[in-house]
């Protein structure tokens, strides 16, 4: 394939990619505005925001325990196939380390707003983990993948309820999702089909 049409094919995968996400970030706010804001009169998990000790003790939590999460997860794990996902290779492929820190923020942003600070702050936990769960719907020929995103689910809801604030969740959410593509792009878990998950 020619460079400049490989080139195009790029620029139209991001170009996707934005439209996608400027959609999910538009339908996340009109639902975090009804569920949240409008019966509060206020902008619960946004603001205010409150940088105390307390945040940064569960900003390091944040960080560590979804990283031993996937460290056992991965030990645990019989074979790759149980979690491979073509997309998701695709994916680490197509963009660089330093860019998909802002696209998982900016995704993990979203995630959090609708699951947490909307479904979770109208409904409660339970409900909110199922809606993120059921959400995952590329997984759902994986269910050992549905697993893992329902214990993440549960653990960043536990996360906004004790914080109270949805930039410490999407801190956390965006971290784990980009330790993860790291972890794939560079080769340190074998992310293949018919392979095993090994940590180097």
């Amino acid at each position: 394939m020619p460079v400049s049409q490989q080139k195009n094919q790029q620029q139209m995968a991001n170009l996707v990619q934005l439209v996608f996400f400027l959609g999910l970030l538009l339908i996340s706010s009109i639902i975090y505005y009804f569920l949240a804001v409008r019966p509060s009169g206020q902008l619960p998990g946004l603001f205010p925001v409150s940088v105390s000790p307390t945040f940064f003790l569960w900003l390091i939590i944040g960080l560590v325990f979804p990283l031993l999460f996937l460290y056992v997860f991965l030990k645990l794990l019989p074979s790759m196939d149980l979690i491979y996902d073509p997309n998701v290779r695709i994916l680490a492929n197509m963009y660089s380390l330093p860019f998909m820190v802002i696209y998982f923020l900016a995704n993990a942003f979203v995630e959090e707003l609708l699951f947490r600070g909307a479904i979770q702050y109208a409904f409660g936990l339970f409900p909110a983990v199922i809606l993120f769960t059921l959400a995952h719907i590329s997984y759902y020929k994986k269910p050992v993948m549905l697993i893992e995103v329902f214990v993440l689910g549960l653990f960043f809801g536990l996360l906004y309820t004790v914080s109270q604030s949805l930039w410490l969740c999407t801190i956390c959410h965006g971290f784990y999702n980009w330790i993860l593509m790291w972890l794939i792009k560079t080769d340190r878990i074998a992310y293949y089909p018919a392979s095993n998950a090994v940590i180097r």
